[in-house]
């Protein structure tokens, strides 16, 4: 009994061993199957990364379909555009400029590899290069846009299908728009006019009462301007109403008599006498052709005599006050209102207009206030029954 035991015992213990190497195998050649497995994934991986690449050095050719001249930089794109484009002296020396920053800020880059980041890097440089106005943080809303627009104008003119140097409707300066308030937003701050105490002021100023010397307007002293345009604009200004370029840019011819009334013209009309750069008259609107009464105070300071003496020996074309830059002169920092101490932010040479507008509100005529004032006239209302 007990040998048949151990029998037993030993032909189990023989069984275990062997199921165990059974076992042992199968795990090894689980294992060596899970790891071909993976080298196999391993392989897979690889090749796909190599077929990847391969691609990738197989790139389209971003030059497929476009004109030749695709391979070339903006700006030496400009005589082509010129042609096609024609400009203005003035505006070419702008377009001209504003490539020369162009190619600093992004160099020869071939015209159809530009993108919205060489956009914006061309942006950037006008932005920092450009000093912005007295007052300002950086470049003026309509400086930015001008010299945007001719970016914007080039590229859009290379994404032309007639001959493309880039692809149709590929404009990445189409949605760039300038940083900053906009002049029409700044123009929507409400002006005003002058008050009584300031027009003390400014006609209390040394040009009126005594001036050191032509050159020294500013300093009290016994030279006398009334023969100067700094004198009468202000003078003019508040007693017509008129703008201050259309002061500043009558003529000789301009003055004319009627029924007893001196009248000032503001007109576009030219004559044989003038030449190429003084036929170029215009006026804000088709409503500022108007004529001016010249008011009773202002013939009593002498403003006809004036004319009178202006006018001897002068052409009918040559202009009735001095030529010089009359908005720089008053409305400037450290110049004319900002020394007599009524400049802010809401007066300027305008608020002589403002003032005048506001002592036409006597009239009854609403039409007669418009004409005087160069604006369009209102419709009347025609009531039906």
């Amino acid at each position: 009994m007990e040998k048949r035991e151990k029998t037993w015992q030993a032909e189990a213990m023989r069984l275990l061993e062997e199921n165990l190497d059974i076992a042992q195998q199968v795990i090894r050649e689980q294992k060596e199957a899970i790891r071909l497995k993976d080298q196999h994934s391993a392989l897979e991986r690889l090749g796909m990364m190599r077929m990847g690449v391969g691609l990738a050095t197989q790139a389209p050719d971003p030059f497929a379909g476009l004109h030749e001249d695709a391979r070339k930089s903006l700006d030496a794109l400009l005589p082509d555009f010129l042609k096609d484009n024609p400009q203005s002296p003035k505006r070419r020396a702008e377009y001209e400029a504003e490539l020369a920053r162009w190619r600093r800020a992004v160099g020869d880059k071939s015209i159809a590899l530009v993108d919205a980041m060489d956009v914006a890097a061309y942006h950037d440089l006008l932005l920092h290069e450009v000093r912005p106005r007295k007052g300002g943080e950086i470049a003026s809303h309509d400086t930015q846009h001008k010299a945007l627009s001719a970016i914007r104008m080039m590229l859009g003119w290379a994404c032309s299908p007639t001959v493309a140097r880039r692809k149709a409707g590929d404009n990445p300066a189409e949605k760039v728009r300038p940083k900053g308030v906009t002049k029409r937003a700044k123009n929507a701050i409400k002006r005003r006019p002058w008050t009584p105490e300031e027009l003390k002021a400014i006609f209390g100023a040394p040009i009126y009462g005594g001036c050191l010397n032509d050159l020294h307007c500013l300093q009290r002293g016994d030279h006398d301007l009334w023969w100067s345009g700094r004198y009468w604009l202000p003078l003019v200004a508040l007693m017509s109403g008129a703008r201050i370029g259309e002061i500043a840019g009558l003529r000789v011819c301009d003055v004319s008599t009627h029924g007893g009334v001196t009248y000032l013209a503001v007109t576009t009309e030219v004559s044989d006498e003038d030449d190429d750069e003084d036929k170029a008259r215009s006026v804000k609107t088709e409503n500022s052709v108007r004529m001016l009464p010249v008011h009773p105070e202002l013939q009593r300071l002498g403003f006809l005599k004036y004319i009178d003496g202006i006018s001897k020996g002068k052409k009918k074309s040559e202009p009735l006050f001095e030529k010089r830059d009359y908005t720089k002169f008053y409305n400037n920092k450290d110049r004319f209102f900002d020394k007599v101490g009524v400049k802010s932010n809401i007066t300027s040479f305008h608020s002589f207009r403002h003032a005048f507008k506001d002592m036409l509100r006597v009239l009854r005529d609403s039409d007669l206030r418009d004409r005087l004032m160069g604006l369009r006239t209102r419709p009347r209302r025609r009531w039906h029954r």
